[in-house]
């Protein structure tokens, strides 16, 4: 029993996968965060958290709802991109070879950067979104220009002017298998 315990507290704490294969899919963080992935979205987090920061890993598209914790700081890894909060709601995209990472911000704030490179990160205020390209090493931050940015999880969209095709397509990615 002595060298279980000791063996048990050394090692580190299983990682769970979770994948949304048909749909976006919620999941509940052992600290009680809550992460919505988009469809094809994976998430990687530990069973148990550490006393010091909370890091998950995800590909794809995810919303967070990140519960406050003063002592351990919240980290999204997706690829080079580090998204670092206390407590606030954001969305994350991993980015891939057609376009960027970016980050989303609704409520809160959150330090977005470059793996290896916090001091170049911005610093997200409500309605703003980074934009992080891994190959130029660059980030950058605007005001959220596209309202339809978000549909996937909010269900709400807007269309101005907008060609038929174009609500089609955004219809066919926010409804189909969902």
């Amino acid at each position: 029993v002595p060298a279980w315990l000791v063996w048990n507290s050394l090692s580190e704490p299983r990682r769970i996968t979770l994948t949304a294969s048909s749909g976006p899919t919620d999941c509940v963080l052992p600290d009680g965060s809550l992460v919505s992935l988009n469809r094809g979205a994976t998430i990687i987090y530990p069973e148990v958290f550490s006393d010091h920061e909370r890091p998950v890993e995800i590909t794809g598209e995810a919303c967070f709802d990140v519960k406050r914790d003063t002592r351990r700081p919240f980290v999204v890894s997706a690829g080079e991109v580090r998204v670092e909060v206390l407590g606030t709601v954001f969305y994350v995209e991993s980015g891939s070879a057609e376009r960027p990472a970016s980050v989303v911000l609704t409520s809160g704030s959150v330090t977005a950067y470059l793996s290896g490179d916090k001091k170049n990160g911005v610093l997200l205020n409500p309605g703003e979104e980074a934009v992080l390209s891994e190959a130029e090493r660059s980030v950058s931050k605007h005001p959220l220009e596209d309202p339809n940015r978000l549909a996937w999880k909010t269900r709400r969209m807007v269309f101005e002017d907008a060609p038929l095709g174009d609500i089609v397509l955004l219809l066919n990615e926010v409804y189909a298998s969902s």
